[in-house]
């Protein structure tokens, strides 16, 4: 075992859990919405190198819609809808922006 470290500023875990019965993130398009959020992680150079999109199991938010955390800065964001992925993108720089200027 060996402890690593990443020179990323952000890892975005975005669900895309998926229920036999009941709401989930799948069932609102959080497959793509992911999708769409690590193809720009690749190629947006905003983003390049500095923030990672992940796939994540359930976060507990399936009742309000697509749920997302970005770490190490703990935030959540949840009533994600397919679409909104310039919305979320904006939100991680925001984010990012006001971790990297705190004193």
């Amino acid at each position: 075992m060996q402890t690593r470290d990443k020179d990323i500023l952000g890892q975005l875990f975005v669900c895309t859990h998926e229920r036999q019965v009941g709401e989930s993130c799948s069932q609102a398009g959080a497959l793509d919405v992911f999708q769409k959020l690590k193809n720009r992680s690749k190629t947006d150079v905003t983003w390049q190198g500095k923030v990672s999109v992940t796939k994540s199991g359930c976060l507990g938010f399936c009742h309000e819609g697509i749920a997302a955390v970005l770490y190490p800065a703990r935030k959540w964001l949840t009533g994600i809808k397919a679409g909104d992925e310039e919305a979320v993108f904006d939100w991680v720089n925001a984010v990012l922006e006001d971790a990297t200027s705190d004193p």
